[in-house]
């Protein structure tokens, strides 16, 4: 009995090895092909892209790795957070305004994730899974319904805050796409200090780990619940604030993003912050080089050709590996 449990487990050992060692090859076939083929205007829209999709996808993960929510309604939060900046430069319009309506952006966003929480969720947080989903599937028909009635269904259109080249080392790289890719990363460093070296991230983990044993212990774990959902909502409207500069702000934005949020938390592994760079990383790499190699076709524009072929590759990945990236298998005792 010892012997066939232990030479199952040193065959689930050697497949993972095997999985593992089949995902680095690809990684390093694709950071080949990147250094060989990509020229630097490709390079950093895809490094623009991977930072939109990390934003994003890090909200989700937040609401969902701490409070186990799929958020449904996080797309019309990243389109509210588009709109927000739309609305608050429109009506400002002074030099500079693009960068605190950022911070606008990701406040009204926030805000309204605790309003959703006192509403809705608060409701639903210990009736599994499909309660949330729909609920917050609801509310974001009801968002979506409402801003279409307030500001109509024709695009709006946000003034990026310079368009000049940046030089780095004497090279020259897209202004407001290297923006971007320093925002993702001022996002990326300030959750990681604030989940792994504050009192909050140590709560905020206990709750995710047990919440009936923290309450027991004195955490306050609706409190936790409730800043969680606000900041992950604040970082879906920061993503479309980030974004709306570069795409048309309309009510049905959202939609391809929750969608590509979602992807990216399902093949990098739900609910860890490391799981979500790596897919943000796997999707849109692949994603915007494929757009700018493939042929151009009246029926098929190359990126939505290549986003068919990304989400081709994905559902092949998570068959070949349910857990995602960096999401770990535990062996069942029977």
């Amino acid at each position: 009995m010892v012997t066939t449990v232990t030479s199952g487990m040193h065959s689930v050992v050697r497949g993972e090895l095997v999985k593992k060692t089949m995902i680095l090859l690809g990684i390093m076939v694709a950071v080949a092909y990147i250094l060989y083929r990509v020229d630097t205007i490709s390079f950093m829209n895809a490094l623009g892209t991977v930072s939109i999709l990390l934003i994003a996808a890090l909200g989700l993960t937040i609401i969902f790795g701490i409070l186990k929510i799929a958020n449904f309604a996080h797309g019309e939060f990243f389109m509210m957070g588009a709109y927000a900046t739309w609305a608050f430069q429109s009506n400002t319009g002074f030099e500079g305004s693009f960068y605190l309506a950022l911070l606008v952006a990701f406040l009204f966003v926030a805000a309204m994730g605790l309003v959703m929480e006192a509403l809705v969720l608060r409701f639903v947080y210990t009736r599994g899974l499909i309660p949330p989903m729909l609920a917050t599937w609801a509310l974001g028909i009801v968002i979506h319904e409402g801003v279409s009635v307030m500001f109509g269904r024709a695009f709006k259109s946000v003034e990026p805050p310079f368009r000049a080249q940046i030089e780095i080392f004497g090279l020259s790289y897209p202004g407001y796409t290297t923006f971007l890719v320093a925002s993702g990363l001022a996002v990326l460093i300030a959750l990681f200090i604030l989940y792994s070296k504050t009192s909050f991230g140590a709560k905020s983990r206990a709750a995710a780990e047990d919440a009936t044993m923290a309450q027991a212990i004195g955490i306050n774990v609706r409190n936790i619940y409730r800043w969680n959902i606000a900041i992950g909502s604040g970082l879906a409207g920061l993503a479309g604030s980030l974004l709306s500069p570069l795409i048309a702000v309309e009510p049905l934005m959202g939609n391809i993003w929750l969608m590509k949020s979602f992807l990216v938390l399902i093949v990098g592994g739900v609910g860890n912050i490391a799981g979500t760079v790596a897919g943000a990383n796997a999707i849109g790499w692949p994603e915007q080089l494929l757009g700018a190699e493939l042929p151009s076709s009246v029926n098929w524009p190359p990126l939505t050709l290549a986003q068919v072929i990304v989400f081709i590759l994905a559902i092949i990945l998570i068959v070949l590996r349910p857990q995602g990236l960096m999401g770990s298998t535990t062996a069942r005792e029977d």
